[in-house]
C-alpha cells in the first residue's frame, strides 16, 4: 500500500478492496510499508539513486505551483491526490 495520504481528509468514506477474496485464490499477499523499514539502507539507496538518476536510468516528474500565495493550494494537493509527480512551491 502507498499513497494513503490523498485519503488523509477524506470526508467521504475510504472504499475498500474490491475482489479481495482473489488474494486467496492468487495465494497474493498486502503489506504495508514504510519508508523508516529501511532506514538501515538508506545510506546505500541514496547513493544507487544518485547513480541511476546522472545516468538518466530514473526520471522524475514535477509538479510546480508558482507563488508563495499559492502554498494552501498546493499543500492541499497533498491531500487530495490533486498533484502528479514531485510537488514543488517554487517561490
Amino acid at each position: 500500500m502507498c499513497g494513503a495520504i490523498s485519503q488523509y481528509n477524506s470526508v467521504e468514506p475510504i472504499s475498500g478492496l474490491k475482489n479481495y477474496l482473489m488474494l486467496l485464490a492468487k495465494r497474493a499477499r498486502i503489506e504495508g510499508i514504510l519508508f523508516a523499514d529501511y532506514a538501515n539502507e538508506f545510506e546505500l539507496a541514496t547513493k544507487d539513486l544518485l547513480m541511476w538518476y546522472s545516468q538518466g536510468h530514473i526520471t522524475t516528474k514535477e509538479h510546480i505551483v508558482e507563488g508563495l500565495e499559492a502554498f494552501p493550494t498546493a499543500f492541499q494537493k497533498l491531500f487530495s491526490g490533486g498533484n502528479f509527480g514531485k510537488l514543488i512551491l517554487q517561490i
